[in-house]
């Protein structure tokens, strides 16, 4: 029953650097070799593996040793000194049992369709090591959890759990994209001693569990999404103990309830995404609240439109916009705030050339961020690709605090593949 029946291998070794916009020293020089390894047996079931290693010289993006307070103990990086570190990124099996489908391990779970944008794409948390730039499959960390998919009818039932308590990964310190807007980060005026995260216990209170029904009603493709959750980010608890202010952060739950629908028309697709999420905390520089952050539901959707009409090129256009339910005094955050992005894609010689250009803009605060990338498939095994990526505007913005990360970049990477 459980003969082998067929293993494929893969391998990608990727050398690239960034030198700063403003300092012209080198931001980043890495080597990262990526492992996968498949097999599928004869009844049907299939087992995946993914291991990443990864060496940065300049050990800029991550100064230091990594303290990994965000993941949970069977969810850690192996630490090869300040500089390398190497990483189970998928190890899971999937197979049917009956009509259903389950998929048990650590793997990435996608919910939400947005570019750059976050609004049902919350199943796993994210690394912000270089903030947006990387692509989402690379940024998403991986979770220990348990994946069930149920047909019924003409739809499709999603039942996720996740055991696993590790949340985003957020540059502090000196780090390159290190968090620092008043967006997300408390202001003061002096030095203020920070304890250690409060985090879940037990297996109950630190497991996620959610549902996404899945559609497809008058040409559209239709989800319903439920997700009972930590949130990824920690709140920002100011307390006062003997006197003192201290930082006293904590995860906290929240109920997440969205839809998704899709369609096409012509060259022309457009999706949308929606989420209400309860038990969001924010800041508040109000001197009467003694924690610094206030409770709220959020209302969040993301508009996009992608079209094709041009040969060989895709242009996208999205709208963003988040809504405090309950809004503060004094918080540090709009009551509505609103983003909007634009991705242009196009391919040459029979797509070997390649470019791809992603512009993130705050219509609320006068910053933002570009991307910029040309890549060349110069081999059947060997690409070469060159990068810009620049943030301007205000410095307390969400994008204009990385002005002084901008930069260019230059990426060689070899692909290797094997099956029978």
């Amino acid at each position: 029953m459980w003969g082998m029946a067929a293993v494929a291998a893969a391998a990608i070794f990727r050398v690239d650097g960034a030198v700063g916009e403003t300092s012209g020293e080198v931001q980043t020089a890495e080597t990262v070799a990526d492992f996968d390894v498949g097999a599928t047996f004869a009844s049907g079931w299939s087992l995946q593996a993914a291991l990443r290693a990864r060496f940065d010289t300049e050990d800029f993006l991550e100064p230091g040793r990594p303290q990994q307070h965000e993941r949970s103990d069977f969810n850690r990086r192996w630490l090869l000194g300040d500089s390398a570190d190497a990483e189970l990124r998928e190890l899971y099996v999937d197979g049917h049992i009956g009509r259903a489908f389950v998929r048990v391990g650590k793997q990435q779970i996608v919910w939400g369709q947005a570019d750059g944008l976050r609004v049902l794409d919350v199943v796993n948390p994210f690394s912000f090591r270089e903030f947006v730039w990387p692509e989402p499959q690379d940024r998403r960390i991986p979770l220990w959890s348990v994946k069930t998919e149920v047909p019924l009818g003409p739809a499709t039932l999603q039942l996720v759990w996740l055991p696993d308590p590790t949340y985003d990964e957020i540059p502090l310190g000196t780090a390159a994209f290190a968090v620092t807007t008043p967006l997300l980060v408390p202001q003061a005026t002096t030095p203020i001693h920070v304890e250690s995260v409060r985090r879940p216990h037990g297996l109950r209170d630190s497991s996620d569990g959610g549902a996404r029904l899945s559609t497809f009603v008058g040409g559209w493709d239709v989800t319903l999404n439920y997700l009972y959750h930590t949130h990824d980010d920690p709140v920002p608890f100011v307390a006062v103990k003997d006197g003192t202010p201290v930082l006293a952060p904590a995860y906290e739950r929240s109920r997440l309830l969205g839809a998704t629908v899709s369609n096409v028309f012509g060259s022309t697709t457009v999706r949308a995404e929606v989420g209400y999420s309860t038990d969001r905390w924010f800041i508040t520089t109000d001197a009467a609240d003694p924690d610094r952050v206030f409770p709220s539901d959020e209302l969040a959707f993301v508009v996009g439109l992608d079209n094709t009409a041009l040969a060989d090129t895709l242009i996208s256009v999205q709208y963003f916009e988040s809504t405090l339910q309950h809004p503060a005094a004094l918080m540090t955050r709009l009551r509505r705030e609103r983003q909007a992005t634009l991705l242009i894609q196009r391919s040459w010689s029979n797509e070997s050339v390649r470019l791809r250009a992603l512009w993130l803009r705050s219509l609320d605060r006068d910053d933002g961020a570009i991307q910029a990338r040309l890549s060349w498939q110069a081999g059947a095994n060997v690409s070469i690709g060159m990068s810009l990526e620049r943030f301007y505007g205000d410095r307390l913005g969400l994008f204009g605090e990385f002005r002084d990360a901008s930069r260019a970049g230059l990426d060689v990477q070899w692909t290797w593949q094997s099956g029978q």
